[in-house]
């Protein structure tokens, strides 16, 4: 069978199944597009099961569609051009009563069922797929294929109630709407589909990646946009097919470039496993480039877990030489297959085509939170300690701060009796309404930083009238190991570089940063479909970047960024990474003198303080408030007394401020700083503490502070070496 074949052979029911899943035309062509270039990309002539495997693909690219675009599906909520369809059998009373359900009806019907159910329906009334391989596609059990279809079944003849009461000749009417479904989606009279040569002839250059391969699909206003550099060198990318075992987007939703990997079929498939002590550890997939190693695994417990959270004494991935690779691993809980699913992330990238290593777990642990009743009293503005003495915590002190005119702030200091609990503790004040619905804080926490005196320090924002008022329950709420499954799980991996190759373009740079203070330039440039890496080298060690929103433009198209705390820091070097927002890949073979440019926006300086000191007088429990100016920026500081501890918060009115990072006394010539509790870059607020004050007036100076530059953003042309 040749590719034109293969095409004319499947690719009606390839779009039906777009178009009914997705419910838009245009997305519905584009998907249909793409499951053939996937499918021309593979070695689909080796391929046992051809039709269910093409179905595979195309199902996988409408669930990431949809789940990338669920408002957009909403907005464009139509088909095709919707005609009475009288093509009914009427010699029974069967027929009789199914020709009343109108085409239009049937159709509207098939559109308002849910993204689950309607994805069964179309992989068996449109692919004609078994139950077992419907299955395996979408990764559910059998049983679930079968009630998911009873139950769609069910939802479209709840809207024909009154049909109900008519007797067939022995059959229901869930039996007759299942016939009516399957012929109405089969038969493909009523769809207007695309020119499907013109299609054809797209995926046949998008297969030959030709350098103009963008104009037509640009022009469709659609998708896979590809990053072009200023460099003379590229890879051909040759994927291989992943296999798709489990639903990855909400895992990887942060690392939307895998995601990206994963829709094109890019990656390893791996799908080897080890059982011991009823833990099965499975290794499906890994990517592997020129910025990163991603391998993506599942967790099957040997007990019940209720989705409650485990975590491991070590997760590493291994050289042939047993050597450690240091990496980072996410994971979620899959009720549907009580497994948590995952990825573990490194910067370790194979310098030769073949690399034999070992993925390894140790140690499972099983954590449970547990909530401790304390009779915490929310309009005391003292600091209340309760003994817990138990799981190796000793006690936690609570206090209250006004933060805002109608927001309160929680900060709960914890001791241990076993420090080592410190780092696996998260430690937290709940509160909860005589309903028992727990109140939310209005702000994201902060958890297990450390705190005045050692302890470990949480800081929680709650609405002042909910936490005061209408609060009327309190625990204190702490994650503990409630069991563990000690032993070790072993995965041997064989990676091939010729399997995984998908292109990358390195190029170095001496590009100067002159805007920034102090030497510095941006020094090499790695760009992989998943991932773009921008290294900045720098004179002074741990060198802050004066920005905090970084982007790539790429001919128009705009990349957002961050910089990369993650591996083992570089004290002269800072990497920015970039990935894809959408479905699409960053092409590396299509290579152009296309423009590239960083731009670096939200510009925030640090400055070294002055000998200027700022006088607090007359300190006592009552709050004070006094105004200075400091800098040229007038700053409003607020302080008080509280269990004997002097608390001295800073704030301004001017938009261009950003902050008091720290302050400090001085003790003899000798400066004393005070401990932060409380800083918010984007109101310019900090709290300080200083532990069992003396006295009633201090002289504090500033340490350091920021200012803020809106709109002094940066602009660097990265196409040449200028």
């Amino acid at each position: 069978m040749t590719e034109h074949e293969l095409f004319y052979s499947y690719n009606k029911d390839v779009y039906r199944t777009c178009l009914y899943m997705l419910k838009n035309i245009q997305d519905a062509e584009d998907v249909c597009h793409d499951v053939f270039v996937t499918v021309f990309r593979q070695d689909w002539r080796n391929v046992t099961h051809l039709k269910a495997w093409i179905m595979r693909i195309a199902m996988n690219h409408c669930l990431n569609v949809i789940r990338k675009n669920k408002v957009k599906n909403d907005k464009q909520d139509h088909l095709q051009k919707q005609h009475e369809h009288e093509a009914l059998t009427r010699d029974s009373v069967d027929g009789m009563v199914m020709a009343k359900l109108s085409f239009a009806e049937l159709e509207q019907q098939l559109r308002q069922l849910p993204d689950k159910l309607r994805s069964v329906v179309t992989l068996r009334y449109i692919g004609d797929l078994s139950v077992a391989e419907i299955s395996e596609i979408l990764n559910i059990r059998q049983g679930t294929v079968r009630s998911r279809l009873h139950k769609a079944l069910k939802l479209m003849r709840k809207k024909l109630e009154y049909y109900e009461k008519v007797n067939m000749k022995g059959r229901t009417v869930l039996n007759t709407v299942e016939s009516k479904v399957k012929n109405h989606m089969k038969h493909s009279d009523h769809i207007d589909y695309p020119d499907f040569d013109k299609m054809f002839n797209s995926i046949q250059k998008d297969e030959l990646r030709v350098a103009d391969q963008l104009k037509e699909r640009s022009q469709r206003g659609k998708t896979k946009v590809a990053i072009v550099l200023g460099v003379s060198v590229a890879v051909m990318a040759t994927p291989v097919y992943a296999a798709f075992q489990y639903d990855w987007s909400d895992v990887v939703s942060h690392k939307s470039g895998i995601e990206s990997a994963l829709q094109a079929g890019y990656g390893q498939s791996i799908e080897q496993s080890v059982t011991a002590h009823g833990v099965t550890l499975t290794v499906h997939n890994a990517f592997v480039d020129d910025n990163r190693t991603v391998l993506l695994y599942t967790i099957k417990p040997g007990m019940e877990t209720d989705g409650a959270e485990i975590r491991y004494d070590q997760m590493v991935l291994k050289d042939s030489e047993g050597t450690p690779i240091e990496g980072h691993y996410y994971q979620q809980w899959n009720e549907e297959q009580g497994v948590y699913q995952g990825y573990f992330e490194t910067d370790w990238v194979m310098s030769e085509n073949q690399s034999d290593l070992q993925f390894a777990i140790t140690g499972v642990r099983y954590l449970q939170d547990i909530q401790e009743d304390i009779t915490l009293d929310p309009k005391d503005n003292n600091t209340q300690k309760f003994n817990i003495q138990k799981d190796g915590i000793e006690a936690v002190e609570v206090q209250s701060f006004q933060h805002t005119e109608d927001q309160i702030m929680i900060r709960s200091n914890v001791t241990f009796t076993d420090t080592a609990l410190k780092e696996q503790t998260w430690a937290r004040i709940t509160a909860y309404d005589p309903n028992g619905n727990m109140f939310k804080e209005t702000e994201s926490p902060v958890y297990g930083t450390e705190g005045a005196t050692g302890a470990y320090s949480s800081t929680q924002i709650f609405n002042e009238q909910q936490f005061k008022e209408r609060a009327d329950h309190f625990t204190f709420t702490y994650t503990h190991e409630k069991e563990r499954t000690d032993g070790t799980w072993n995965v041997d991996l064989s990676l091939s570089r010729q399997q995984m190759e998908t292109g990358s373009v390195k190029k170095e740079m001496d590009i100067p940063l002159q805007s920034l203070d102090g030497e510095a330039k941006i020094s090499s440039l790695v760009v992989t479909p998943t991932q773009i890496r921008l290294t900045i080298d720098h004179q002074e060690d741990y060198y802050r970047l004066p920005y905090r929103t970084y982007q790539l433009e790429v001919g128009g198209r705009v990349l957002e960024g961050y910089v990369s705390l993650e591996g083992t820091l570089n004290p002269n070097q800072t990497e920015l990474r970039f990935e894809q927002f959408d479905s699409s890949l960053i092409d590396v073979s299509s290579v152009a003198n296309k423009p590239v440019t960083l731009i670096a926006k939200d510009r925030v300086d640090e400055h070294a303080g002055d000998q200027t000191s700022i006088r607090l007088t007359n300190i006592s429990t009552q709050p004070q408030t006094v105004t200075r100016e400091y800098a040229g920026f007038l700053i409003n500081w607020t302080y008080y007394l509280k269990d004997g501890n002097l608390y001295v918060g800073s704030s301004s009115p001017e938009s261009t401020f950003g902050g008091i990072n720290q302050t400090y006394f001085l003790d003899q010539g000798e400066k004393q700083y005070l401990t932060p509790l409380y800083f918010n870059d984007l109101d310019n607020k900090h709290t300080e503490v200083f532990q069992d004050f003396k006295g009633e007036d201090i002289d504090l100076y500033v340490s350091n502070y920021t200012t803020k530059k809106p709109d002094g953003d940066l602009r660097i042309p990265l196409n040449s070496n200028k």
